[in-house]
């Protein structure tokens, strides 16, 4: 639990770094105009564009690691209700090793969610995804299938924009529902993810 809010409180802090940095320094002119603001214009424009159409598309990479470790693949679709809240929906494939028993298992994860995003800026957002997920499991003695195991995901995350419509993401996240059918057990096993979105 404690490294998860090592890694909120450092992705506070880029956060704040990153907006720093986008204060210029030096004022440099082209034919007259400030490039500052030649380049703000062309920015603002995108920025509008970008605005008339609230949906967006992107996809992460899931990682886990310790004795349960994971990689994997969700595919999102996101709405914008309003600059500070986003919805969206996602679906997701893991596979997974477990080595907190003497025969290692492994595992291939199944799932779908549904997200609430809230950005108290424009680069940090902490979220809340209520998931629902299957997966079978198997050894070198046994093999076994569950469904419909529920998870609730609570975490932060960083958005680094190459452009209005182009964004990175990173996020770390954690199962706060903790169901005795959960490959995660009662353990708070952070999950760090990576991605990209694309804007309409």
């Amino acid at each position: 639990m404690r490294q998860f809010f090592i890694i909120l409180g450092i992705l506070t802090i880029f956060s704040a770094f990153s907006l720093a940095q986008d204060k210029p320094e030096n004022d440099i002119s082209v034919d007259g105009k400030n490039i500052t603001d030649i380049a703000a214009d062309k920015f603002f424009r995108q920025e509008i564009a970008a605005k008339q159409n609230p949906w967006y598309f992107g996809g992460d990479i899931n990682l886990s690691f310790g004795n349960y470790s994971y990689v994997g693949l969700s595919p999102l679709v996101g709405y914008k209700i309003s600059p500070q809240f986003h919805v969206g929906a996602q679906i997701s494939y893991a596979h997974a090793w477990d080595n907190r028993y003497t025969v290692e298992t492994q595992s291939n994860m199944y799932g779908g969610s549904l997200f609430a995003r809230y950005y108290p800026i424009k680069e940090l957002f902490f979220l809340l995804e209520p998931s629902l997920g299957s997966y079978s499991v198997y050894s070198a003695y046994s093999s076994y299938t569950n469904k419909a195991v529920p998870f609730i995901f609570a975490g932060a995350g960083l958005n680094y924009y190459i452009n209005p419509k182009v964004f990175l993401t990173f996020q770390v996240k954690v199962d706060v529902l903790h169901d005795s059918q959960s490959p995660y057990g009662n353990e708070w096993h952070p999950i760090y993810n990576a991605g990209v979105g694309f804007g309409m």
